[in-house]
């Protein structure tokens, strides 16, 4: 069950899915409602395996590959939360995220001239293009102070690193590039030449992908990542906290088991999940300030000693 806000409106959404014979997961059962002045819940829209209704008129047959919120987005009860839904970014490192993040692509023209007309950063955070050069190539063509925040932060956390920039691969004079598709490249501290992004290490790329992904960030959208900390060196393995703060308008969902994380996040915004068979409990950061302080230090080495945290996969 999930309870949101849209200004002064509160809904409630649930939504379970089961696979099909095709092995492929599908829309089971939905439904969302809205909180009514006096109190009580109202049926916006609910799904029951085939059956579907919408402001409790019965509908056709919906395709169960896709939420009912999908499928009536442009009703105007659902437009503007299938639209803020739409402001939610998982950043996810599994499968191939790094190896596409290294491809280069020729722009069209076309869509450079729409970013330079409209100069929209919603545009830009559901381009879907993996390239990470593509995209900090339009960041720097069209927000160029968002870009030199990337370069900036990037910079503080790799010291050794000394420019960035991103242009069209020939300019580079690199053997290995002599197309003009956009390709980001770094000088590093006692390296004569540019190294491009492909030659970087996947550390360095998946900061650079966060860091990006921040940059084209829009207020009131929820940035969601799961232990990030995965194949980075200790020397950046705790930026992510520090630069929160940075980004008072996005709410952030992190995951982590790392200590370096961890203490570094205010106790009270800790949601420490324990698992035995099927069972899931939270513990909430509040109920943990009264039991451990406020102490980010002590309360971290309290947790690791705690039963709740040992007895199940936190």
């Amino acid at each position: 069950m999930l309870t949101f806000a849209i200004g002064e409106t509160r809904y409630k959404y649930s939504l379970e899915s089961q696979e099909n014979e095709s092995g492929q997961n599908e829309v089971a059962n939905e439904k969302l409602e809205r909180l009514e002045p006096n109190g009580t819940w109202k049926e916006i829209l609910r799904r029951e395996d085939d059956k579907c209704y919408y402001k409790n008129d019965k509908l056709p047959k919906f395709p169960r590959d896709a939420s009912l919120i999908w499928s009536l987005r442009e009703e105007e009860e659902v437009k503007s939360i299938h639209s803020n839904f739409g402001l939610i970014l998982r950043r996810s490192f599994a499968g191939g995220v790094i190896e596409d993040a290294k491809l280069r692509i020729t722009l069209q023209a076309e869509i450079l001239a729409s970013f330079d007309r409209k100069k929209s950063m919603l545009d830009l955070y559901h381009l879907p293009i993996p390239s990470l050069s593509a995209i900090l190539y339009i960041l720097q063509r069209v927000f160029p102070a968002r870009f030199q925040m990337v370069c900036s932060q990037f910079r503080q956390i790799f010291s050794n690193v000394t420019d960035i920039e991103v242009k069209p691969a020939s300019q580079y004079k690199l053997r290995s590039h002599i197309d003009d598709a956009p390709l980001l490249a770094i000088k590093d501290k006692g390296v004569k030449n540019w190294i491009p992004l492909e030659e970087l290490s996947s550390g360095m790329i998946k900061v650079l992908i966060i860091l990006t992904d921040l940059a084209k960030s829009l207020d009131e959208s929820i940035y969601m990542i799961d232990e990030y900390e995965n194949s980075l060196g200790i020397n950046a393995i705790d930026f992510l906290p520090e630069l929160i703060e940075q980004y008072p308008k996005v709410q952030f969902l992190m995951t982590s088991h790392h200590p370096y994380i961890i203490n570094n996040i205010n106790v009270r915004n800790w949601y420490v999940f324990s698992r035995t068979g099927s069972k899931t409990q939270i513990k909430f950061g509040e109920e943990l300030v009264n039991r451990y302080g406020l102490s980010k230090h002590e309360a971290f080495t309290q947790l690791i000693n705690d039963p709740f945290f040992n007895k199940g996969g936190a």
